[in-house]
């Protein structure tokens, strides 16, 4: 399974949008930018919303797109996504039980 990797920011100090405390995505001193409410960046669920997952072969069949598979987090100590499938019981998605997948 490949994987897109991405850092989370959790205040404006480590934004890449932040330079010499001016944030340049909204053209804004960072005194004046609420990052609970003003932040353009997407937030970690909505980027896992739309997560798609993509086999080696560039397949799409794999348990990340099941349609019955609800994500939980990435879990480093199985090198992995952890959720549940509600059909198969399933807890990893690297397990290839699933037969009912979402198109992307």
């Amino acid at each position: 399974m490949t994987r897109v990797i991405y850092d989370t920011v959790e205040d404006c100090t480590r934004c890449p949008y932040n330079h010499g405390r001016i944030c340049m995505k909204l053209k804004k001193y960072l005194f004046d930018v609420c990052f609970e409410r003003d932040c353009p960046l997407p937030t970690l669920s909505d980027v896992e919303s739309f997560t798609r997952y993509v086999t080696r072969d560039k397949g799409l069949k794999c348990h990340g797109n099941c349609k019955h598979w609800k994500f939980w987090h990435y879990a480093k100590a199985v090198n992995g996504d952890v959720g549940r499938c509600e059909r198969n019981g399933v807890n990893v998605a690297s397990h290839s039980a699933c037969d009912e997948y979402e198109e992307v």
